[in-house]
């Protein structure tokens, strides 16, 4: 026999010994209990997470209805800006050019 041909020989001999053990501990009763429990948990855990997944969606839901109630405002409804600019004294008249000198001799 090559090689090969007894790898796979006695990899399927030991996966049918293996199945078949599983088999008579799964006939027997022993594991039932253990699955039960895991399954239980397993349950447990998906109510768990299912109650984050809403909670999460709730609060998701109320963040984008806020955003779209800002969004929605009229534009009248914020208040006017008050103007940056001072207002401007009342200007002062010019005093009249003095005539210039003349210059001396």
């Amino acid at each position: 026999m090559s090689l090969h041909i007894r790898y796979l020989t006695t990899a399927a001999a030991g996966t049918a010994l293996l199945g078949l053990a599983a088999y008579a501990v799964f006939k027997s009763g022993a594991l039932r209990p253990v699955l039960v429990g895991t399954i239980r948990g397993s349950m447990k855990a998906a109510d768990w997470i299912g109650d984050k997944a809403t909670c999460v969606k709730q609060g998701v839901e109320g963040m984008v209805a806020e955003a779209k109630a800002v969004q929605q405002k009229p534009a009248a409804a914020k208040p006017a800006a008050k103007p940056a600019t001072k207002p401007k004294a009342a200007a002062k008249p010019k005093a009249a050019a003095k005539p210039a000198a003349a210059p001396s001799a």
